[in-house]
């Protein structure tokens, strides 16, 4: 005999099922800011660009109000990438084999006292929605790898904005050991200026779909 349609228990158990998905995506959240300062904590919480580190080892966190696919899309949209990164004169793939690929571009150094034209080609990785790893194949620097990742801080929407945290993770090293302390000095200051802008472009592209 079939047992009635219970609309009740059905109710609640996807209640449960969705706070539970919202306690796991705090804890989550929690632990991915738990190498941050009780202060950086605080300003990823509010809508801060944060980075964290020195002498090469360094980790930058953001909260935007997108889609995934959006967020997505602005971190691999690596032909366009001069027309919203500060620092990128030109940037263009090279190689694509699906979600291997191999990009080139002009990155323009500046400090006080010069302005330097440098050519990089990365290869990335990608797993869509979440993560994206990247490597440094050629350049005038001896090596340069890390990763962004994607990170919904509430049940994910396909095609609804709701607040995601980008962490980009790298590690760089100059090499030339005469100027890594002046290297060091402007590659922080060009990353906060890169994420900021990518946070930007995130911002500008989400605002479209309303």
């Amino acid at each position: 005999m079939n047992q009635p349609f219970n609309r009740g228990k059905l109710f609640t158990g996807l209640l449960s099922a969705m706070t539970l998905a919202t306690l796991m995506i705090s804890n989550d959240v929690s632990a991915a800011l738990g190498q941050l300062t009780s202060q950086k904590q605080v300003g990823v919480r509010e809508g801060q660009v944060v980075v964290a580190g020195t002498k090469g080892q360094y980790t930058g966190k953001m909260i935007v109000r997108s889609t995934k696919a959006i967020a997505w899309a602005v971190l691999t949209d690596y032909d366009n990438y001069e027309k919203f990164l500060p620092d990128v004169e030109e940037s263009r793939v090279i190689e694509n084999n699906g979600n291997n690929k191999v990009f080139e571009q002009i990155k323009v150094i500046q400090a006080a006292i010069f302005t330097r034209k440098s050519p990089i080609r990365i290869a990335v990785s990608e797993t869509y929605p979440n993560k994206i790893s990247f490597k440094m194949t050629s350049g005038e620097i001896q090596s340069l790898q890390g990763s962004w990742t994607i990170q919904p801080l509430s049940v994910a929407s396909e095609d609804q904005p709701i607040q995601l945290l980008i962490t980009h993770q790298v590690t760089v090293d100059p090499g030339n050991k005469s100027w890594r302390g002046i290297f060091y000095g402007i590659y922080e200051d060009s990353l906060e200026d890169t994420l900021q802008a990518i946070k930007t472009e995130i911002n500008r592209r989400s605002s479209m779909m309303k």
